[in-house]
């Protein structure tokens, strides 16, 4: 997740520097969202693998089902 996150945190500082709106959208599709998908995969993963308590937020289904 270390990695994933690192590399998103250089992805949207690269987008800040766009500033024509189709490159910063084909900036966005091309490489914000990839990035985007990497840490979710990492996130998702590290959920299955670590205790619902040390979560520091409520999990998926509690906010679905508990709100």
């Amino acid at each position: 997740m270390d990695a994933a996150t690192t590399k998103l945190e250089k992805v949207v500082a690269d987008f800040k520097k766009q500033d024509v709106i189709i490159t910063a959208s084909e900036f966005v599709r091309d490489s914000m969202l990839p990035a985007m998908d990497k840490l979710r995969a990492a996130a998702d993963k590290a959920e299955t693998l670590t205790a619902e308590s040390y979560w520091p937020f409520p999990a998926y289904d509690k906010l679905l089902f508990g709100v």
